[in-house]
């Protein structure tokens, strides 16, 4: 991820997040992983072996972490179960259960 400053005048009005392609997960995918885990900040520094200051300013955009603490990150992730989603682009799609037996037809019976 690189920040780019949105400037008017001397004013700095926004940080934009630009990710590059492919992303091994994104703040999002962390954080709702983590929410579906149960697992805090700290839990996932712990099982990733990386410092909890990492996971706290890659979730909240501030800062890209190392490739490699990203990578770990991810890899904690899936090892807990939870599977990473992209697009055919590469964009981030969400999360699933790694395993389940999943039913992706629309039910419209109301």
């Amino acid at each position: 991820m690189r920040l780019t400053r949105i400037f008017a005048g001397n004013k700095i009005l926004r940080w934009t997040r630009i990710f590059p392609r492919p992303l091994v997960v994104t703040p999002e995918q962390s954080r709702a992983a983590r929410g579906w885990l149960g697992w805090s900040q700290v839990e996932l520094a712990k099982r990733a072996n990386v410092s909890e200051r990492t996971v706290q300013v890659f979730e909240s955009g501030t800062r890209m972490p190392h490739p490699n603490s990203i990578a770990a990150m991810r890899r904690a992730i899936e090892a807990a179960g939870i599977r990473l989603v992209f697009d055919r682009n590469g964009v981030a799609a969400g999360i699933l259960v790694q395993n389940a037996e999943l039913d992706l037809s629309v039910d419209t019976s109301g």
